[in-house]
This record gives C-alpha cells, structure tokens and sequence, in this order.
C-alpha cells in the first residue's frame, strides 16, 4: 500500500521509513499551521496516530480544532520563559513569527503584511508538564527563528522523543541556520543524521535501530504519492488550465476571424452583384446600337466573358472559404470533444477522491470503536484487580482481627482498659487528666483553651494524647502510656478507604465488650461495698443496678 504524503518537503516520508513499524503512535507538533496542506502530521493521524499540536495563529487553531476533535490543541507559543509574547501574524501563510525584525523583512521583500497579537507564551517543559503518555515518537519544531528559545525551555531529560526535526534555515531562506542551537540538542545525547535542504533531523542516543532509515532521502522504494495540495501539483494542475484557456481563445479567435471573412466575403458578393447589375443595364442601353455598332457589342461581349470569369473565380473562392469554414466548424468540434472528455476524466478523479475519503472516515470510525473496547475491557480488567486485591485485603485483616482477640485474651482487664478509661472521659475532665497522664500537672489555661477547640473540632482523644506526648515538655517526662499506639493504629484503620468501615464495625464490638467487662467490675466492687450499707441504702442500690442492667441492654 503507498504512503500519501501530505509534507512540504516530504519530511513524513523520511519519519514513516523510520517509524511505520509502530502502532498508533505519538507526536509533539510545535508549529502545526494548517491540518492538512503541507502538514507532518496528517499522514500519521489518517494511520491512527494521535499528538499535540502547539499554534499560536488563531486562524490555524480554529482549523486543528475542527479537523481534529480528538486531538489537544494548545494556542500558544513557546520559550525559554513563561509570560506574554507579542507576536506577528501574516495571514494566510506560514510565515508568522515571534522575531519583530523577520516580518519586517517579509513586508519589504515580499509585500506581506503582518498585525501583533498577544499570546500566553509556556516553555516546552512546562506546557508537556502534565503529558502522560510514555513515548513519543517524533517531534518536529518549526518556529520561524525563534528555535533556540524553544529548545532552551525543554527538559531533555523528562521528554525524550525518538526523533526530533527542526526547521534549519533562515525564514524563506536556504541559508542554514542550525549554528544558533544545535549544541544544545548535541549535549542532550542527540544524533545529527540527516538533512532535507530546509530540516535536520536528530536521533536519540538509546534508539540507534532509527539510524539505518536516514541513509538515503525519499525514493521509489518508499511507494509514495502527493495529494492535490502538493505544490507540485498545483504547478502541474494550472499548467493543464492555462493550456486549456489558451486552447479556447484560440478557437474563438479563428472563430471571429471566419466571421469576419464571412462578412468581407458578403460585401464582395453585394460588389459583384452590383457590377453586374450595371453591366447588364448597359447591355440593354447597347441593344440599340447592335445592328450599327456589331464591333462596339463584340468588345461588350468580351467584357462580359471576362465579367463572368471573373464570376468564376469568386465562386471558386467562395466554395474555398465555406470548406475552411466547415474544417473550422470541425475542428471546434474536436476541440469541444476534447475538453469533455477533459471535464469527465476531473469528474472521476473527483468522484475517486470522495470516495477514498469517504473509506478513511469509516475506518477511523472503525478504528475508534476498537479503541472504545479495548478502554472498556481495560476497565473491567482494572475493576478485577481492585476487587481482588480488596478481598485479600479483608482476609488479612480478619486474621489480624482473630490475632489480636487471641492477645487480648491473656491480657489482664485492667491493662487493656487503663487507655480505654482514660478515652471515656469527656470535655474539660478528658482534658484535666490527659494532662495528669502525659505531663504530671494540670492544664494551664491557654492549653485548656487550645486543646478543648481541637477536641470540638472533632480531633480524635488519641491524636491529642499523641500531641501531648510528643511537645517539649512530654518529651522531657518520657511517659509512655500503655495501649496508645494500639489506639492509634486503631484510629488510623478506621480511616483507611474501602475496608475502614469494617474496622470500625470491629472495633465497635470490642470496645462494647471491653465496656461491658468495665461495667461488671464496677458492679463486682459495689457489691462488696453493700453489704456494708444498710437495707434501706441496699434497697436503693438495687433500683439504681436495675436501671444501669436496663440502660446496658
């Protein structure tokens, strides 16, 4: 299958030799101008590649973006800072530019003219800063002479395309211009490896299997063709339609030409017409004289034999002029064939053209709905995976779970609820006594205050102890509270994404159970007390046990 190149200087000839072995690849393109007239790209996104596109020209950007929806299009411009730029459009052409002095030139040397627009001006490394993708495969930078301040914004090390090409000379100009800022893609491990005449194009160190494709320029092996916007063809195409124009006025020229001899021929015909009338009326004046004047009528009759040979050859002449006329007539026949057949060789290709667009726009479409299922079976797959791992997850906190139950069986009661006595307290007595645990005195009250407004933010006791043990002041004392990092850990899980909720479900149980075992003791102790208190106080105790049992249920 031939390669449709769409390039000025057929630079996506020499990147399809060198890349067409990779699927649906990407690209930077600094510098786009038009989406299909002279594009590098266009080529590649028919192949299924997809790339950025920076331009500045609105006219340009407008034309990206209604071509290539699915594309990002970034309208700005770039160098070696961020900021504003004011940068000079020549409509209508590719030769707008950042450098004032250049479109100047092109007003004085070529009659373009230019306006300043303001854009937004990002180096190359922050404008791909986001950028995702893992490779890319070329970049091409075609900036009218403002390549140095592109280059001094990149980060080689970052962004490392396979193959880069540059716009190498002088704005409308064969004189190279490369001097100015290939040192600076030579120090970032960069081949020089070929030139086009107008590019030059470099290679990355770690890709020396590209080096091979730039041996040669484009040629017959590389099976390609220009569109009907190449400038060779335009130059082919006008030269057919000035043939043609020239070809029609030529006919009507010989066309005119036989109408005027028409008409010469006409007042030829009036003339001899008129001569003979005149002649024959002097034959009838002459009647009279026959008899007397027998010499005078013979001269009269040579005259007239004369006469009507000279009518001979008129008629001659005129038979010869309506033969050229019919050959003329003919030959503007042939000519009107001609162009017919012309017009409906155009009308084919035409129809051809449409229809080789019309396949294209089902196959993108084709391949776009390949790409939609395999995004959606990526989806699943990672959707798996999530699940999976979320189940392994809770199988290895239930063992934790089971692990810690067996700990905190061998555990005395008031070693596993000496922090959990501590965590029931509420407010200010909460705060009184974490002092008294952490610090060995009360709460001034500027730390009363701070720490009451970080308790009704909603702050966990735990983190609070935690603060209070890690200030100057708790670090001085060195006091370690038993179960304290058993609570944070507890806190921590509780807010872990997906499984937290079933830590806290965990954890609600064992603090209920701990509460419970809390409950019995102060029970046990009461009844020990009791039999110290008489029947009365007895009587009352046991209608306060009923109301704790009833609030416990």
């Amino acid at each position: 299958m031939s390669f449709m190149s769409f390039a000025q200087n057929f630079e996506d000839i020499m990147l399809w030799r060198a890349l067409k072995h990779v699927q649906k690849g990407f690209y930077i393109d600094i510098g786009a101008q038009h989406p299909i007239i002279d594009s590098v790209s266009k080529a590649f996104y028919d192949k299924g590649w997809r790339g950025i596109h920076i331009e500045p020209v609105p006219e340009f950007v407008e034309l990206l973006r209604n071509e290539r929806p699915d594309e990002t299009v970034l309208q700005i411009a770039l160098s070696d800072s961020n900021g504003l730029l004011d940068f000079n459009v020549i409509p209508g052409t590719g030769l707008s530019t950042a450098i004032h002095h250049i479109a100047e030139t092109h007003l004085q040397e070529l009659g373009l003219p230019f306006h300043k627009v303001q854009v937004p001006t990002l180096t190359l490394q922050a404008a791909m800063n986001t950028l995702t993708v893992h490779d890319i495969h070329w970049m091409k930078i075609d900036v009218e002479g403002f390549e140095q301040q592109v280059l001094s914004g990149w980060d080689s090390r970052s962004l490392r395309p396979w193959i880069i090409l540059i716009e190498a000379t002088v704005p409308h100009s064969p004189e190279p211009n490369h001097a100015q800022w290939e040192s600076l893609l030579i120090a970032a491990d960069y081949l020089f490896v070929y030139s086009d005449g107008l590019n030059r194009f470099y290679v990355a160190k770690e890709h020396p299997e590209l080096l091979n494709a730039f041996m040669s320029p484009p040629n017959i092996f590389d099976r390609w063709q220009i569109t009907e916007n190449s400038y060779l063809c335009q130059e082919l195409l006008a030269n057919y339609k000035v043939k043609i124009n020239t070809l029609l006025e030529q006919t009507a020229n010989e066309l005119n030409l036989a109408k005027e001899n028409q008409v010469q021929q006409q007042e030829v015909m009036q003339r001899l017409q008129q001569e003979k009338d005149a002649l024959l009326q002097e034959v009838g004046l002459q009647k009279e004289y026959l008899t007397h004047q027998q010499g005078f009528v013979q001269n009269l009759q040579t005259e007239l034999n004369s006469v009507n040979q000279k009518l001979g050859s008129l008629s001659e002449e005129l038979i010869t002029i309506k033969e050229y006329r019919r050959q003329e007539q003919v030959h503007a026949q042939n000519l009107q064939l001609e162009l017919n057949s012309a017009n409906q060789k155009i009308g084919v290709l035409s129809d051809g053209l449409i229809a080789e667009q019309e396949y294209r726009r089902k196959e993108q479409i084709h391949i776009q709905n390949l790409q939609n299922e395999l995004n959606s079976a990526h989806e699943k797959m990672n959707a798996l995976n999530e699940e999976l791992i979320e189940q392994k997850e809770l199988r290895r906190v239930e063992q934790e779970s089971i692990q810690l139950q067996q700990h905190n069986a061998h555990t005395s009661t008031k070693n596993s609820t000496s922090i959990q006595l501590l965590l029931r307290r509420q407010g200010e007595d909460f705060i009184y006594h974490a002092y008294l645990a952490t610090l060995n005195r009360a709460p001034d009250p500027e730390g009363m205050k701070y720490f009451m407004s970080r308790l009704s933010a909603g702050v966990d006791k735990a983190l609070i102890l935690k603060d209070l043990i890690n200030s100057p002041e708790g670090k001085s004392k060195k006091i370690r509270i038993k179960g304290l990092n058993k609570a944070l850990r507890c806190y921590k899980r509780q807010n872990w994404p997906v499984i937290g909720s079933y830590f806290r479900r965990l954890y609600e149980k064992q603090n209920n159970k701990i509460r419970q075992q809390i409950l019995a003791s102060d029970t046990n102790k009461v009844e020990l007390e009791l039999k110290q208190l008489s029947e009365h106080e007895r009587h009352i105790f046991y209608q306060l046990k009923q109301c704790i049992d009833l609030g416990a249920q």
